[in-house]
């Protein structure tokens, strides 16, 4: 599993729950995981309401890698950082970019492509299945 970006009280829980369930958990030099990445746990940025988008700043590329090569990703992202829609994140993006480089990553579900006849492939540009925890926090 990696975890990237998570640190303190929180990773040594998540480094115990994964020692007890068998779990290798890796959180820094994803490059030389990738071929054994299944999961990847990450913490959004924001979230968009009205298309279901997860937004990230992935300017780290242990994040990049997390994201696009797990089979599972699995995204927890605090209420507090929902917006309705795009144009509501239009401050936060403006405050990040006096500040560059970066580099933000707008997930809307799982990897999905069609071919030329139409059939339907999930997971050949990412990670097969995509599942948002939201969970309720003290706000900004």
């Amino acid at each position: 599993m990696a975890a990237f970006g998570w640190h303190g009280p929180d990773r040594s829980i998540l480094e115990d729950v994964c020692r007890r369930v068998g779990l290798n958990l890796v959180g820094d030099n994803l490059r030389e995981h990738a071929a054994n990445l299944h999961t990847a746990l990450t913490l959004a940025d924001w979230g968009l309401a009205a298309t279901g988008t997860l937004v990230l700043d992935s300017r780290s590329e242990d994040l990049r890698l997390a994201t696009m090569l797990a089979q599972v990703h699995i995204a927890i992202l605090p209420l507090s950082r929902l917006r309705p829609d795009a144009e509501a994140l239009q401050a936060e993006l403006i405050r990040l970019m006096e500040s560059p480089p970066s580099y933000l990553a707008y997930i809307t579900g799982a990897s999905r492509t069609a071919d030329i006849e139409r059939v339907l492939t999930i997971g050949v540009h990412g990670p097969q299945e995509l599942h948002v925890l939201i969970f309720k926090d003290q706000g900004p």
